[in-house]
């Protein structure tokens, strides 16, 4: 006789009113989607064997690279597809609700909350910006720009002096990058948080990481507007230009996409 595997709810997000897009798509291992409504939300899920995410294989599921990508991505692309048609509040991957009745009684709990939530981001999404630096052609520039200012005083030095105030210089440049960096970054920042609704800091990366040669020295999430969009753009490439060519540094944006970075936490959101 075989044994009887219990299922439990994956959610996805909760979105306002009834959006259409999940009868069109399927959610994890290609099972069905359908919607939990309460009180004007709906929750997208999709029926998903409890075991899956809990119990004795959980842990090496969980463990596995290749196991979690498909799953993230599958999750993911629902996500999306709900954000197309309005606001959303994305679920962390993993998320489950042990029957519709558990679901049914957390939304009853943070209803307001998660309205609030849905209307403070409706018309918007949430964009990246990156910035990378070639710190070595960051340093010769300010080091150029410090022989430039001691020309006058080095040309009166016989060779032998002048090399030694030049290497002085040029230790002296190193020293200031990372001040000079923090000033770069502070400027970029605060004229990027004038286009955003909200913003915040994500963990730098190392270059393992990122897959480049150069070292990431910003990592900021931002949820934009969306009639803000295109100077958000400009500002992002006008900066990347201009400290690209003088600097070394540029930029690089990407989105949009559901604002994950901005959600609230909610107690007892996966009840196992």
């Amino acid at each position: 006789m075989s044994a009887v595997v219990e299922s439990a709810l994956y959610v996805y997000c909760v979105a306002a009113g009834e959006p259409e897009g999940p009868a069109r798509l399927k959610g994890l291992d290609d099972r069905p989607l359908r919607l939990v409504s309460h009180g004007g939300l709906a929750v997208v899920v999709s029926e998903v064997g409890l075991e899956t995410f809990c119990g004795p294989g959980a842990d090496r599921r969980l463990a596995d690279p290749e196991w979690i990508a498909t799953r993230a991505a599958r999750h993911g692309e629902v996500v999306a597809r709900v954000f197309e048609e309005g606001p959303v509040l994305p679920a962390r991957l993993g998320t489950i609700f042990s029957t519709a009745e558990r679901l049914e009684h957390f939304l009853g709990i943070h209803h307001d909350g998660i309205a609030e939530f849905l209307r403070r981001v409706e018309g918007s999404a949430e964009w990246s910006v990156k910035g990378y630096l070639d710190r070595g052609r960051a340093g010769k520039r300010l080091a150029a720009k410090a022989r430039r200012a001691a020309a006058d005083a080095l040309a009166g030095k016989p060779p032998g002096a002048r090399y030694f105030e030049e290497r002085k210089i040029e230790r002296t440049a190193e020293k200031e990058l990372d001040g000079w960096l923090a000033r770069i970054v502070d400027r970029i920042t605060t004229r990027l948080d004038g286009v955003a609704a909200e913003s915040l800091d994500r963990d730098l990366l190392a270059r393992e990481a990122t897959g480049k040669d150069l070292d990431m020295v910003l990592n900021r999430a931002l949820r934009v507007p969306n009639d803000r969009v295109e100077a958000f753009a400009i500002l992002v490439d006008e900066e990347s230009d201009r400290r690209g060519e003088r600097h070394g540094l540029v930029l690089e944006r990407s989105g949009p996409w559901p604002p994950y970075s901005f959600c609230p936490s909610f107690p007892e959101e996966d009840d196992g």
